[in-house]
């Protein structure tokens, strides 16, 4: 069975536009942002998340996701908020890349968000649910 397991150090946490800094949140997709500046936030995290996908295996049966965002300062978030707008473009870039055939409820069956106190990770697992 393929089991995929990623470390990203330091992942992007805002992309500026001009002279604005947009934070990455699940709110971008529901603000009043622009749906070309939105296109282009979107398009830069997928440029910042491809490398590390790229010896992602091919998944073909139903599958989970666990997403664990690590942030050392005592910041408080909304988790859902945060790892949505990752969970989101990734799972688009993984379907763009093939990696699953789409990211619809035959496929991807799980999605798990978690938090850590640590230094600044994004750590994304990907397995088979059968």
């Amino acid at each position: 069975m393929a089991y995929f397991d990623k470390v990203i150090d330091n992942p992007i946490s805002s992309v500026t536009i001009g002279k604005k800094k947009h934070y990455l949140s699940g709110n971008l997709f529901y603000s009043n942002v622009h749906f070309a500046v939105r296109s282009k936030v979107v398009g830069t995290v997928k440029k910042f998340f491809f490398p590390f996908f790229v010896d992602c295996p091919k998944f073909t049966t139903p599958i989970g996701v666990s997403l664990t965002f690590q942030r050392i300062d005592g910041r408080k978030f909304d988790l859902d908020n945060k790892l949505y707008f990752y969970y989101k473009v990734l799972a688009d870039l993984l379907v763009k890349m093939e990696k699953i055939p789409d990211d619809d409820v035959s496929v991807v069956q799980q999605i798990i968000f978690n938090y850590r106190k640590g230094e600044p990770k994004l750590i994304v697992k990907i397995f088979p649910l059968i």
